[in-house]
């Protein structure tokens, strides 16, 4: 195939890149403001903090439900009354940020974003989750609620514990500034310890953070510094969200000035250099309260335009690829700007009101889950924390998992099995095949796709799990037996996607029929893994398997555009070291984006 054409798929797949420009340096929202037709409202007046009794989390279990609505699906034991409430507000949000971010456009066709709501007894380490991801910030413990978040190959998916948190504000600083404002005043003597209330952070902000940055991710991206993510998801974490779809947001946190009287200030150095992941969360004075400050410095405080100027070349700088740590150099004397930041930690706040939407957000369609989707709830949320090293392609530049995450595997499989075979129906038994196909089972796997499709004939998971299946089984046969076997292989999955013009799992299953056999992948695999990535722009693993595929035929450029966000991401992950590998780049060993 011509060169040329490698380029238009390249190009075709960058669509969802924006790559570095002078207009693309600018903070997102402070551009949208001017179009937003929202409105700064006078400052808000700190008022006396909430007296929380009892009742702040309803521990009765109810059925599992599911809600889906135009951009989300959600799914939780809570009230039908409630989840409809969360359920419109995270759409609500959705529709702010595409005001601020995408100019209004609701243009869509990425994979809707599932988001999973569990009791607050649960342990998401019960589900072998406990990396960086699992969080909205880099935050110490006791800043944020238990949360889970992967840009999956088959649509995101979001985890979070309705759990509360609660600050405490009775610090021994917080007993110094108390102390050194009496004597300043003229008293002397011994200072009567204060007591201030603690702040009961919802989990909600958690929820509101992480779809702000899931959707900054997939309707946005650049390479960002990691803090900026997390600042940006601080930001709307605090929006007030009203029935009729209208929103006050970037309202500052419950108790704000307080909080800063009780806990050390922030060191901006280290937040713009990157150096606050390196020195460890319980180091890093880095905090949701920290994160929304920094994103309103650089956002609502009307900076200078030397300022404004600089902090375009620092973003713009880091989404080429800088580290951040040089970009950082763009604003000269960095004791200079902390003191900047500080002196407008002391002032009043602005917050913006956003109008409800011209068309009413529309209410969400609630239906019970079955026993056996019930059961098989937090067997997909593992499905990507347990395998997430193991590529759907074999031989790919992934690292293996270790010892300790290979037996979770294997015993979070055996669970997988027993669901399956309870309940034997198609979904289970389509969801079983794809566990056993990722966990490098192919016979089980076949096995359980074949009894999901004398279910449902036209199961699309099953049809493409079977697909694969067959492939991996060509993969070690005899070499006479291989064309037959693939051709079965590639008509099975092609029927998958015949039947589902959205799921990007049977196109990647296309693409990996040649691929993992060494074989040319022809144009319509192309097209088809790069229609995938589109359908989910953030997921990292089908970024990877196509700028693998580009640097085999040669291709450096094309894969090094296709795998920019992967290469820059926020924050350390199997795909980014794989990345990294495939243009010998050496390892930055910070996980700070760059």
């Amino acid at each position: 195939m011509a060169k040329h054409l490698w380029w238009w798929v390249a190009i075709s797949a960058c669509a969802m890149i924006p790559m570095p420009s002078q207009s693309h340096m600018l903070p997102p929202l402070a551009k949208a403001q001017q179009s937003d037709g929202t409105e700064p409202t006078a400052p808000e007046k700190l008022g006396e903090p909430d007296i929380v009794v009892s009742g702040l989390i309803n521990k009765k279990k109810g059925p599992w439900k599911r809600a889906e609505a135009e951009h989300v699906i959600v799914i939780a034991q809570n009230s039908v009354d409630e989840l409809r409430r969360i359920t419109r507000n995270v759409e609500s949000l959705h529709y702010l940020l595409s005001r601020l971010y995408r100019r209004g456009d609701t243009s869509d066709v990425t994979k809707k974003v599932e988001i999973t709501l569990f009791d607050p007894s649960t342990k998401l380490s019960d589900l072998g989750i406990a990396d960086i991801s699992a969080k909205s910030g880099y935050y110490p413990s006791g800043f944020s609620s238990p949360a889970y978040y992967i840009a999956g190959e088959n649509g995101p998916i979001l985890t979070i514990v309705q759990k509360y948190q609660l600050i405490e504000l009775n610090t021994q600083k917080a007993y110094n500034e108390e102390c050194d404002d009496r004597h300043a005043a003229g008293e002397i003597g011994l200072c009567p310890e204060p007591y201030y209330f603690p702040i009961v952070r919802e989990w909600e902000a958690e929820l509101y953070a992480l779809y702000t940055q899931h959707f900054i991710n997939t309707y946005h991206p650049l390479a960002y510094p990691s803090w900026y993510v997390e600042s940006i998801g601080a930001l709307f974490s605090t929006a007030d969200i009203h029935k009729n779809g209208s929103i006050n947001y970037a309202r500052y946190p419950t108790q704000y000035k307080q909080f800063f009287r009780s806990y050390e200030n922030l060191n901006v150095a280290d937040i713009l250099t990157g150096k606050y992941i390196t020195i460890g969360r319980e180091k890093s004075r880095w905090t949701p309260y920290h994160a929304w400050l920094v994103a309103h410095y650089f956002v609502y405080s009307k900076l200078k335009p030397e300022r404004a100027a600089q902090f375009r070349q620092y973003m713009g700088d880091i989404s080429r690829g800088k580290p951040m740590a040089e970009a950082a150099n763009v604003f000269g004397n960095l004791s200079k700007l902390q003191r900047e930041i500080l002196s407008y930690s002391r002032s009043d706040f602005y917050f913006a009101q956003a109008k409800p939407p011209a068309n009413p957000i529309g209410e969400p369609v609630i239906t019970p889950l079955s026993p056996a989707a019930a059961a098989l709830i937090a067997a997909k949320i593992e499905l990507g924390a347990r395998l997430a090293a193991q590529p759907i392609a074999a031989g790919s530049a992934l690292p293996a998992p270790t010892l300790v995450d290979a037996q979770r595997s294997v015993d979070w499989l055996a669970r997988v099995r027993s669901v399956a075979d309870l309940y034997s129906d198609g979904d289970t038994l389509a969801f079983a095949a794809e566990a056993e196909c990722r966990a490098g089972n192919a016979d089980r796997c076949l096995a359980y796709a074949e009894r999901a499709l004398d279910k449902a004939p036209n199961n699309v998971l099953a049809l493409t799990w079977k697909g694969v299946a067959l492939t991996d089984k060509a993969v070690i046969a005899p070499v006479a037996n291989q064309p037959v076997m693939l051709a079965l292989a590639r008509k099975t999955i092609q029927r998958a996607v015949e039947l589902d013009g959205q799921s990007p799992i049977p196109r990647i299953a296309y693409f990996q029929s040649f691929t993992k056999l060494g074989e040319r992948a022809p144009m319509d695999a192309m097209a088809g893994l790069v229609d995938a990535i589109r359908r989910v722009p953030a997921a990292p693993k089908p970024r990877l398997y196509l700028g693998e595929e580009l640097i085999r035929r040669g291709e450096i450029e094309a894969a090094r555009q296709i795998l920019h966000t992967v290469l820059f991401a926020p924050y350390e992950s199997p795909e980014r070291t794989a990345a990294r590998a495939l243009f010998a780049m050496p390892p930055t060993g910070t996980g700070s984006g760059n």
